[in-house]
């Protein structure tokens, strides 16, 4: 609960906190995982990792010759991609087999052909190569030299199992709040509870608290099936219909096999994936990337965010809790705009429509937002009419603004927007930094850079003219 205020409102801010909690997780993800894209050269640097575990296993041999034979070893690669691609690579027997020492009288002399500078170079790495680990090391750096990349793609593979964690900590959160509303609901396989059972919680509220542990812990037993019952048939929650879709439904299973089968697909992912996804053969590695990580994390958000506001706002009766957990999903909507997260914004405002909201301004962002983020998509033709058609006359001046921004109308917004500009209703951080506003900020500043080539002579120029 944001601090400075009422207690009164803990139980708006508890359905509130889970979002901000989730949105703040994905966003710690979804850097982790574009830094490990963008550092995976690093990352999976075949060459350092090979030194480190050359370095464990032979303490004794000379660090220089790890280079000269990784060298070796990359020229080698070299000269047979080049004789495979002129169609004259060496009959078998031409080269010396690893780890067998050159003769010293097998020296080539100097200036001989690029094949014998090799031989050179063997023979010297040989000099400087203990016998008794001369195979075994040439093996482990030829394994490391041709060793696939694995680092960055497994650390994206454990971020997917963080994503769905996190996702997973909402929903047992979120029964939890739902629980402690309606104790009524918990359930026990057990007839009753022993005397020497409760007595030995220090509390009551402990031995409570230990009853609706448990009770969670049976609704997440099974699956993500039947924690959706659970919040069906025990709370009368609506459950969104993209929470059961084919991509959602194949990220759990795809998670489990990451988990438990190294990411490839198991008789138990057949069994258990949508139809869509069962077309490939056991054993097949199922993948992680980015954009896999991202979409993820953005149907994941809009299942939260719908369930969280449907529960919330049938739970809660006071109207102002309703308020304050309509007016911070608008915000969560914001802070994901910020983010460039437009996907997930426009998913979950037609999943969840501000119909249902108490609070008709908190209503208007959430349209807004869902308006901009398609906008964004370049899906704005599928719900331009509804903007035209939304009467702002009788609203504040900010749901003006909001309308002719969304409509490009950027002369008449910036006459809006200037006098509100500073003001409690639009602040200069909100001006600066609501994406809504790029164009009508971009058509600001196109303007004094006109009015001041026309002061200097020059009317004709514009923003794109070179100065």
């Amino acid at each position: 609960m944001p601090e400075g205020e009422s207690s009164a409102d803990a139980p708006a801010y508890e359905f509130t906190d889970l979002l901000f909690d989730l949105l703040s997780q994905q966003a710690e993800i979804l850097y982790t995982a574009e830094y490990v894209e963008s550092h995976e050269s690093e990352i999976d640097n075949a060459m350092e990792r090979t030194r480190v575990t050359a370095a464990i296993e032979f303490p004794h041999v000379d660090p220089e010759v790890f280079d000269m034979v990784w060298d070796y070893i990359s020229r080698e690669e070299e000269a047979a991609e080049d004789s495979d691609k002129n169609g004259d690579g060496p009959a078998d027997g031409d080269r010396p087999a690893d780890g067998d020492r050159p003769a010293d009288g097998d020296r080539p002399a100097d200036g001989d052909e690029p094949a014998d500078a090799r031989l050179i170079a063997l023979v010297e790495i040989f000099k400087r190569l203990p016998d008794d680990c001369r195979r075994e090391y040439f093996s482990l750096l030829l394994s490391g030299h041709f060793r696939p990349a694995q680092g960055g793609p497994r650390m994206l593979s454990m971020l997917l199992t963080n994503l769905i964690g996190d996702f997973e900590v909402l929903l047992s959160n979120l029964m939890r709040i739902l629980f402690k509303m309606h104790p009524g609901a918990i359930t026990s396989p057990d007839k009753g509870f022993a005397f020497p059972d409760i007595v030995k919680f220090e509390s009551m509220k402990a031995f409570k608290t230990h009853v609706m542990d448990r009770a969670i812990d049976r609704a997440l037993y099974d699956g993500y099936a039947e924690w959706l019952d659970t919040l069906s048939s025990k709370f009368g929650i609506t459950i969104p219909g993209m929470a059961v879709n084919d991509f959602i439904l194949e990220a759990f299973q795809r998670r489990h096999i990451v988990v438990h089968n190294g990411g490839r697909v198991s008789q138990q992912y057949i069994d258990k994936v949508p139809k869509a996804f069962r077309d490939v053969p056991l054993g097949t590695e199922r993948p992680v990337d980015v954009k896999y990580l991202r979409r993820v994390a953005d149907h994941l958000l809009v299942v939260g965010i719908s369930l969280v506001c449907v529960s919330g706002l049938k739970q809660l009766t006071d109207k102002n809790h309703k308020r304050i957990l309509e007016t911070h999903a608008a915000n969560i909507l914001y802070k994901l705009l910020l983010a460039r997260r437009f996907e997930p914004v426009r998913d979950v405002t037609a999943e969840y429509t501000s119909k249902t909201f108490t609070d008709t301004s908190a209503g208007y962002r959430w349209d807004v937002n869902g308006w901009l983020a398609r906008k964004y998509l370049g899906e704005f033709d599928k719900c331009r009419r509804k903007v035209e058609q939304w009467d702002t006359e009788p609203l504040v001046p900010i749901f003006k603004l909001a309308k002719l921004a969304l409509l490009d109308r950027h002369e008449e917004a910036l006459e809006i927007g200037r006098p509100l500009r500073g003001t409690e209703e639009l602040s200069e951080w909100f001006w600066t930094s609501w994406p809504l506003l790029e164009g009508v900020r971009a058509y600001e500043v196109e303007q004094a850079l006109s009015q001041k080539r026309a002061a200097a002579g020059n009317p004709g120029a514009t923003l794109s003219e070179p100065q």
